[in-house]
C-alpha cells in the first residue's frame, strides 16, 4: 500500500463535491469590475483627445479641475454608442 501523500486519509479526498459556483461568480465579478475600469479609461481618454482636437492647452483648468473633464459627457456617448460594436456576443 501506498502512503498518501498528505499524511492523511482525512484530508486526501473531500467528503462532498467542490462547489466552484462562488469562485465563478467570484471572477465574473472581477471581470466585469475590470471592464468597467477600462471603460472609464477609455472614457477619458476620448475626453481629453476632445478636448485636444478643439486647440486646448493640455493642462488647462476650470473651476480648479482639469477642463478636459467638462468633456466627460460627450466622450461617455461616444463609447457607449460605439460599445455595442465592440462586444464579443
Amino acid at each position: 500500500m501506498m502512503p498518501d501523500v498528505l499524511g492523511s486519509p482525512e484530508l486526501s479526498a473531500p467528503a462532498r463535491p467542490l462547489d466552484y459556483s462562488s469562485a465563478r461568480r467570484s471572477i465574473r465579478r472581477i471581470r466585469r469590475s475590470q471592464i468597467m475600469m477600462d471603460i472609464e479609461k477609455a472614457i477619458e481618454a476620448a475626453a481629453r483627445a476632445l478636448f485636444r482636437t478643439e486647440g486646448n492647452p493640455e493642462n488647462t483648468k476650470f473651476d480648479g479641475k482639469p477642463m478636459w473633464q467638462s468633456y466627460l459627457p460627450q466622450a461617455k456617448a461616444a463609447i457607449e454608442a460605439a460599445l455595442p460594436h465592440l462586444r464579443d456576443d
